[in-house]
């Protein structure tokens, strides 16, 4: 015992430095490999990283440990979280960094983990949520003849959520492509909503029905060289005008208009009140196809001359009725405003 305790200091010193050089020797005996992590963004719900802030932070973390333990560590064996929730004012704030090294790294001994940097100043904004717009994306044209005029989306709206500047920004969202192909009829279809703003997030995955309403094209047309036919021509008397003829305006659907000629138009002077020969000022009326609008006609009366000698020009018996005009057919009588 007094041998043990004989120049004692000098044992214990002389120890502790056996025991640093073991430790010396055991770490400078060691591996050491580097990985490179991703760091992931911890929210709070108050507040985010801003719109404009890089999203594609990195963390080096560097593990030290003998060579066939290295073997089987990968970088899926860490996460690293860039936590907000020590934020509370937006702004440029200091956000530390936290790394989470899996199970089976922290089974290794020895082991040894550093990583770099430690803390990242980022931009911070709130974060907001608001509902937005929602439009069809529509995709091809309709049949020869008819066009969208309209749509309708239900719901119409989506709740979107983000950086406050990105949710802002945002005015509506579109859905996935609805085709209007070839299509003569109201197209239907579910669709669901779609972004490329990584930082907005969408929090209900409902989808959305898309009606796009599908009519005939309008449109305008001439028809040209339509011939005035008299009705009701006194006995006894003949009009001796050269061919008369008029040009009209009409509107409907190009389907309807494409199949249009002059001879599906009737335009008649009617001498009803007329009984005696010289010239007569008449107005015209114009008749057409029931779903086609005469807006427009070149002529809104003519002179007629009768004579009670024989016709020079036109010939017409007079027997031209109201009941002679095509069937669903109406008279239009043309004002100096047409």
């Amino acid at each position: 015992m007094n041998k043990l305790l004989e120049n004692w200091p000098v044992k214990i010193l002389c120890f502790i430095a056996a025991v640093l050089i073991f430790f010396f020797h055991e770490m400078s005996t060691l591996s050491s490999k580097s990985y490179m992590i991703p760091v992931t963004v911890l929210e709070n719900g108050e507040m985010t990283l801003a719109s404009e802030a890089d999203e594609s932070r990195m963390v080096k973390v560097t593990v030290k440990s003998r060579r066939e333990n290295l073997a089987d560590i990968t970088e899926g064996d860490f996460k690293a979280f860039l936590d907000m929730n020590s934020v509370k004012e937006p702004g440029r704030a200091a956000v530390d960094i936290n790394v989470t090294p899996d199970s089976k790294v922290m089974l290794i001994d020895p082991l040894e983990l550093s990583f770099s940097p430690r803390t990242f100043y980022v931009p911070v904004e709130k974060y907001v949520s608001r509902y937005v717009p929602v439009k069809p994306s529509v995709t091809g044209s309709a049949a020869y003849g008819y066009e969208m005029v309209n749509y309708n989306v239900v719901p119409d709206v989506v709740l979107i959520e983000g950086p406050e500047s990105s949710v802002n920004s945002i005015e509506y969202l579109s859905t996935e492509s609805v085709s209007l192909n070839g299509a003569s009829r109201d197209v239907v279809a579910v669709s669901s909503v779609l972004h490329t703003n990584r930082r907005i997030t969408i929090p209900s995955t409902e989808n959305y029905k898309v009606v796009l309403y599908v009519r005939p094209v309008g449109t305008s047309r001439i028809i040209k060289n339509i011939p005035v036919v008299f009705k009701n021509i006194p006995e006894s008397l003949f009009v001796t005008n050269q061919e008369e003829i008029v040009d009209v305006t009409v509107e409907g659907s190009m389907l309807a208009l494409d199949k249009l000629s002059s001879s599906d138009f009737v335009c008649a002077a009617d001498l009803n009140s007329i009984n005696s020969e010289g010239s007569h000022v008449v107005r015209l009326t114009v008749t057409g196809p029931k779903d086609i609008d005469i807006i427009k006609v070149s002529r809104s009366e003519i002179t007629v001359y009768l004579s009670s000698g024989e016709p020079s020009a036109v010939e017409d018996d007079g027997t031209l009725t109201e009941t002679e005009f095509p069937a669903g057919e109406t008279a239009v009588e043309i004002t100096e405003e047409q």
